[in-house]
């Protein structure tokens, strides 16, 4: 399954393997939708769909039913960057950052906002790229500023989670969290083209830097590929690369002649690319 949503708000469900839509459109989003993930809502096998846009709409789709999940609800400080369902004292929520590295949640069942513990400080600091993943069982909020500093935290409580990753000093522009070999990972991908990989725990770097675009990294994903982990990375280079995740090779490279902006987490051998011009399915 893959999930893409559009310039003008609209999400559509289509199937990996052939690209087929999945069932209709979702519809109500009026502008660029720019934050998308998938969750596991309340129930069995309840699956539903998040979005947020630029101007601060989050909505939740049901998949199986396409009905909406609670009203949608508007951020306080918009754009919408990242986006989550998590669960939060036994509850589903949804999390969104935006990029000011600003965290909100909301209960999905009652559509009220949650208050979060704690917060995490970006004084006058522009967040360029902000994910939201898991680790231990908990959500965690990755973030990097134009400094080069990137953030891992627990977006409810605002406490560090694990070592800071150590290394970078350019601008990052993309980032995710995953697992490699066994253990949490922090990738980040810079605006020279440089992609990094960090060990969570330690914050020290799990490989040498993957090198080889030669412009900015839009988007990055990590996971595995006929069973070894591999990271995935996108760039304005208009090359998709596939790297050894272990060793920091480069195992593939694929032009496509147009600018990268998204790129999905390897499954069953296939990878889902964002852009200029649409969605393109690779499969390995």
């Amino acid at each position: 399954m893959l999930v893409s949503g559009d310039d003008k708000g609209v999400v559509q469900v289509c199937d990996l393997a052939t690209g087929n839509p999945v069932g209709a459109s979702f519809i109500g989003h009026t502008c660029p939708v720019r934050a998308l993930a998938v969750g596991m809502l309340e129930g069995p096998h309840r699956t539903a769909v998040i979005s947020g846009d630029d101007q601060g709409v989050v909505r939740v789709i049901d998949l199986a039913t396409g009905s909406p999940v609670g009203a949608p609800f508007t951020v306080g400080n918009p754009p919408v960057r990242a986006v989550a369902i998590a669960v939060s004292n036994g509850r589903p929520t949804a999390i969104t950052g935006n990029d000011k590295g600003e965290f909100e949640m909301c209960d999905l069942a009652t559509g009220y906002q949650l208050e979060i513990d704690g917060t995490i400080p970006f004084p006058n600091i522009f967040v360029g790229a902000v994910a939201i993943g898991e680790h231990a069982g908990r959500p965690i909020a990755v973030t990097s500023d134009h400094n080069g500093v990137v953030r891992v935290r627990d977006p409810v409580t605002g406490a560090r989670v694990g070592a800071p990753p150590a290394g970078g000093t350019r601008s990052m522009t993309a980032v995710t969290v995953g697992m490699v070999e066994g253990r949490s990972a922090v990738i980040g991908g810079d605006d020279e083209g440089v992609v990094r990989i960090w060990d969570l725990a330690t914050g020290v770097a799990a490989s040498n830097p993957l090198v080889g675009h030669t412009d900015e990294i839009r988007a990055v994903s990590v996971g595995a590929l006929n069973g070894h982990s591999v990271v995935v990375s996108g760039s304005r280079d208009c090359t998709v690369r596939v790297w050894d995740a272990a060793t920091g090779e480069c195992r593939q490279v694929i032009r496509l002649g147009v600018t990268i902006s998204s790129v999905t987490k390897p499954l069953n051998n296939l990878v889902a690319i964002g852009h200029s011009s649409g969605v393109t399915t690779l499969r390995f």
